[in-house]
């Protein structure tokens, strides 16, 4: 039920599955684990701008309701944040760096993040059958199943088809290897050795030369 009032207090033009992702954070405390923040002072409220940076207004407003008090707010703001810009490739040491307020309170590290992540999947996942109900004109489950993965394993959209190799990358490989232009299976192997050295490193270039598939015959 609160997911269906967060939703429905949105302008149906911004509902979207990464939007969605971050109106999740709107649910009570007690379900979306615990979040750090540091209680003392004001530096948590940054968390508000740099959620409404990456999502816009409309959201961040959106995840002020039934908030109980300000640091909730700002807890959400943050995990929103924080998986914005896992699921769009950026690096750990990065998010730790500017969502950690310091050392010792509202630090972030990556056991955070992956119980942001891993939360947010579950309840996504659970309320899908609401949400293609609610967003019956948009249809958003193949959007919501892409979003998914890119939550498990945090890379960009254009990422998703090099979860197709034959060999398991780390996160770090698959962004090497967009970085690097490769987008998928056939961009890797007609890719010029060098490049690949570059992304992978020559140990798991040799992996991925035993599973090379035989050319087709003519």
């Amino acid at each position: 039920m609160r997911l269906i009032e967060i939703v429905k207090n949105v302008p149906p033009h911004l509902i979207s599955a990464v939007n969605l992702m971050g109106l999740m954070q709107g649910l009570p405390a007690e379900e979306m684990g615990y979040t750090p923040v540091m209680t003392r002072g004001t530096k948590e409220s940054v968390r508000a701008s740099q959620a409404q940076q990456r999502f816009g207004f409309e959201i961040v407003r959106a995840l002020q309701r039934y908030a109980q008090g300000q640091m909730e707010f700002y807890g959400r703001c943050k995990r929103a944040a924080v998986l914005y810009d896992w699921i769009c490739g950026r690096s750990l040491e990065e998010i730790e760096a500017e969502f950690s307020t310091n050392p010792f309170a509202g630090r972030i590290e990556y056991g955070d993040l992956r119980r942001f992540a891993d939360l947010t999947r579950f309840h996504l996942q659970s309320a899908s059958n609401i949400l293609a109900v609610l967003l019956v004109d948009k249809n958003p489950q193949a959007d919501l199943d892409v979003l998914l993965t890119r939550l498990e394993v945090g890379i960009p959209a254009e990422g998703i088809e090099l979860l197709n190799l034959p060999l398991p990358l780390t996160r770090g490989e698959f962004l090497n290897l967009l970085r690097n232009g490769i987008r998928n299976s056939d961009g890797l192997w007609t890719a010029p050795p060098d490049l690949l050295f570059r992304s992978l490193g020559k140990e798991r270039v040799a992996q991925l030369e035993r599973l090379r598939p035989k050319p087709k015959k003519q």
